[in-house]
């Protein structure tokens, strides 16, 4: 889960190789949403300075027990 500007959405959902389509909800503060995705770990790691340099911010990493498509 990334916290961003809802103007930084194209760009940060786009930055994202997701297995579909992320998780986009909108947060009580207004122009605020919080991005949902599952990415391998090592890609994210790889990818978190763009992603913050994008406007990602209070990422949270989960661990994925299991994945049922």
């Amino acid at each position: 889960m990334a916290l961003f500007k809802f103007t930084k959405n194209n760009t940060i959902s786009k930055m994202l190789p997701v297995l579909k389509s992320p998780t986009v909800m909108p947060l009580v503060e207004e122009g605020w949403s919080s991005l949902h995705s599952a990415i391998d770990k090592n890609t994210f790691w790889e990818m978190v300075d763009a992603l913050k340099a994008a406007g990602a911010r209070d990422i949270l990493v989960c661990p994925i027990e299991r994945i049922i498509q």
